[in-house]
C-alpha cells in the first residue's frame, strides 16, 4: 500500500503531459480564460490594455508593419494584437486553440470592419504555404511548450518566413531588468 501512495504523490517529469488540448476546449475553462483575457485591468490571459497598445507601437515601428504586412499571430486568444494590428492595414491571421476565443475574435473584427483570418486549432498542428513577413506569439506561451515541441515549432517558423522575415517571442527570463 505505502508503494501505491508514493507513486500516486511522485510528481511527473517536466513537460510530461501535454495538457492543451483540455485547458482549451473545456467550455468552462475556455469561458473564464476568455473573461480574463478581455480584462484590460490585469496581467493574467493577456497583458493589461496600456501594456498591448505600447506593445503595437513598439511592433509596428520595429518592425515597420503597415499595409502589405504579413502577420501570423500564433496563440492569437481573442485577436486584442491582431485587431491593432490590422487597423495598421497589416494582412492578420491568428491561429488559437479555443473555439470562444477564435469566435470572440472573429465577432470583434466584424464589428470592426476589419479583415483577419482567424484559424481555430493547436498552432503546433498549423500548416500553410503562406509565407509572413512577422510571426508572432505573445504572452509567453512559448515558455509553456517542451523543449521538443519549442524546436518544432521554430521549425515551421522558419518554414512560414518569407525572405527577411522575423520572429517576435514573448518569453520569461530569469534577466529581465526592471
Amino acid at each position: 500500500m505505502f508503494e501505491l501512495l508514493e507513486k500516486i504523490n511522485e510528481r511527473p517529469a517536466p513537460f510530461e503531459f501535454y495538457t492543451a488540448s483540455e485547458l482549451w476546449t473545456d467550455e468552462h475553462t475556455s469561458r473564464q480564460m476568455l473573461a480574463y483575457h478581455l480584462n484590460g485591468d490585469v496581467d493574467l490571459s493577456s497583458r493589461n490594455s496600456s501594456f498591448i497598445k505600447e506593445s503595437v507601437r513598439w511592433i509596428v515601428s520595429r518592425f515597420k508593419v503597415g499595409e502589405n504586412t504579413k502577420i501570423a499571430d500564433f496563440g492569437c486568444g481573442p485577436g486584442l494584437y491582431a485587431l491593432e494590428l490590422a487597423r495598421k492595414k497589416a494582412g492578420v491571421t491568428g491561429i488559437d486553440f479555443s473555439n470562444s476565443s477564435i469566435q470572440y475574435a472573429r465577432n470583434s473584427t466584424s464589428k470592426r470592419g476589419l479583415s483577419i483570418t482567424y484559424v481555430q486549432q493547436n498552432y503546433l498542428n498549423f500548416e500553410t504555404d503562406e509565407r509572413f513577413d512577422l510571426i508572432i506569439m505573445i504572452m509567453c506561451d512559448f515558455c509553456a511548450l517542451s523543449p521538443d515541441q519549442r524546436k518544432g515549432l521554430l521549425r515551421k517558423f522558419y518554414s512560414m518566413l518569407a525572405p527577411g522575415g522575423s520572429v517576435l517571442l514573448d518569453v520569461y527570463s530569469l534577466k529581465a531588468s526592471k
